[in-house]
């Protein structure tokens, strides 16, 4: 087993079901680790964009803390989503 995917990322990932915003858009994230975040969203996103991803904790966080990530894997659900992986820490947000 050590072709799987789990077995190649740096950082153990926590299953998640927090809002999440990436550039503006809506998103729900799936998972999250100390270097990146797995998320569904209707927005096509390219390997290699720069986004900025802020998970909102609460219903309420009006003004969660935005973070830079580089998206880095996307494939299309049969629902026609986006499921995006994004490398936290890389990339631009201006």
């Amino acid at each position: 087993m050590g072709d799987s995917k789990q077995d190649k990322r740096r950082a153990p990932r926590y299953s998640s079901r927090f809002s999440l915003d990436v550039s503006g858009a809506k998103a729900k994230l799936t998972d999250l680790s100390e270097t990146g975040v797995g998320f569904v969203t209707e927005q096509p996103l390219a390997p290699g964009a720069n986004v900025q991803v802020s998970v909102r904790h609460l219903p309420d966080d009006k003004h969660p803390e935005p973070m830079a990530a580089e998206v880095v894997r996307v494939e299309r659900d049969a629902q026609g989503r986006y499921a995006v992986g994004a490398r936290l820490g890389k990339g631009s947000t201006r």
